[in-house]
């Protein structure tokens, strides 16, 4: 039995490359899109979610990124 390195902590950045990698993975497993890690939710949205007009960004959000009424209520829901 081979001798098993000791674990180092992992840092943020190498997290969110191992989050990134497995993304890319299921995405190609299942045969969708996947949209590029720079990818965030834009300035204007979170100003207007941040403002308390969660509305008008929930309408950006839609037709900015072409998400559904639900999945664009999500996001706006957990910038607030």
């Amino acid at each position: 039995m081979k001798a098993c390195a000791k674990l180092l902590p992992m840092t943020r950045r190498d997290r969110e490359a191992n989050l990134e990698t497995q993304v890319r993975l299921l995405c190609a497993v299942l045969g969708l899109e996947c949209r590029s890690p720079e990818w965030a939710i834009p300035n204007a949205v979170l100003e207007l979610a941040r403002n308390g007009e969660s509305l008008e960004a929930i309408r950006r959000l839609r037709g900015q990124e072409g998400l559904s009424l639900v999945a664009a209520k999500r996001v706006v829901d957990a910038v607030k």
